[in-house]
């Protein structure tokens, strides 16, 4: 019998935040896999925490680059060797940080793996948008505001008033090179949030805004803040 591949959200960073289900996910694959994208710490092991112990682990490298060849070739290299983990009837468990429904690289190997007919399954986990949301003491939409959630590298291309709350995934790069306009905005960063090396940048209180790669910047109107 094959095993099941799964794509597994262990949450924002903090260990305490994964879920029991990815727990026990995690307990009963017999090999996890994770993802490397060139970055000295790996977030999605430390956020797993204990629930990798024993475990067997294997690193795939996948480039931190815009060319869609190279990462259509990356994500195929990565399906096939797990693929074979498969074969030989191993459930096989790809963690990622936050949920794996949200940018996640895990699903470009879980649609992968489900067109070549093999088992997969989905386990959510907590959103680093949530995680930065609870540090910063916010709600993210109440009554009939909406949400929008925008890439960072897209820019801001979303100016309809519906939108009352703006979430840009990982800023760093732009938040640094226009920091003025951070700073006019009244927007909120959080950086590695939930974690140990978490920092916050709000409504101007730091001189400098450097945030880097993992971190969220959340925009909402002054009017719904003040109610």
């Amino acid at each position: 019998m094959k095993g099941t591949f799964y794509a597994v959200g262990v949450g924002p960073g903090d260990p305490e935040l994964i879920t029991v289900k990815a727990q026990r996910i995690l307990a009963l694959c017999s090999v996890v896999a994770v993802p490397v994208s060139g970055s000295a710490r790996n977030i999605a092991s430390a956020a797993a925490g204990n629930s990798l112990n024993g475990k067997k682990i294997l690193h795939y490298d996948f480039p931190m680059t815009n060319d869609v060849q190279t990462l259509m070739k990356s994500h195929e290299d990565t399906a096939d060797a797990i693929a074979e983990l498969l074969d030989e009837g191993m459930d096989t468990a790809f963690i990622t940080i936050g949920d794996p429904s949200i940018y996640s690289t895990a699903m470009y190997i879980y649609d992968i793996l489900a067109a070549r007919g093999y088992k997969v399954q989905m386990i959510p986990g907590v959103p680093s948008f949530c995680g930065a949301a609870a540090s910063l003491g916010i709600p993210l939409c109440l009554g009939d505001e909406q949400v929008c959630i925008i890439p960072a590298s897209c820019g801001d291309e979303t100016e309809r008033e519906s939108y009352v709350t703006k979430i840009f995934m990982k800023p760093g790069k732009s938040a640094s090179e226009n920091k003025d306009g951070f700073l006019k905005t009244g927007a909120m960063i959080v950086a590695d949030a939930t974690m140990e090396t978490e920092k916050i940048y709000r409504n101007g209180d730091e001189n400098t805004v450097n945030p880097g790669y993992l971190s969220i910047m959340i925009m909402k109107e002054k009017r719904r803040m003040m109610e």
